[in-house]
């Protein structure tokens, strides 16, 4: 809904969608966000601790061309950047990043 809000608003964001890939049922990403050329995978995880496979998504998309950030949301409460680039942020700075519009 924040990046609805976000799309509708400030007219940076030119899609918002969804990715799964086709060979597989439990590798998904919740948001796909397009800015331009640019693309953000966002995973939303509704847990204060994250699990291995919670990456599991950001880690398929990696290769996708044009992805320029990968990152979690999630209700704990440390920022924190996995392997192959994946930013893990708290709800609350995922809000900080929509107003400054980096997202």
């Amino acid at each position: 809904m924040l990046l609805c809000f976000q799309r509708d608003t400030f007219q940076e964001i030119d899609d918002i969608s969804y990715w799964s890939p086709a060979e597989t049922k439990l590798t998904e990403v919740d948001f796909l966000v397009q800015k331009g050329p640019e693309e953000i995978a966002i995973q939303v995880k509704s847990t204060t601790c994250l699990r291995p496979e919670h990456l599991l998504g950001l880690q398929a998309i990696s290769q996708l061309k044009g992805l320029t950030r990968k990152m979690i949301v999630y209700l704990g409460k440390e920022k924190l950047m996995k392997e192959g680039g994946i930013e893990v942020l708290p709800f609350e700075k995922f809000v900080d990043e929509l107003k400054l519009k980096r997202i």
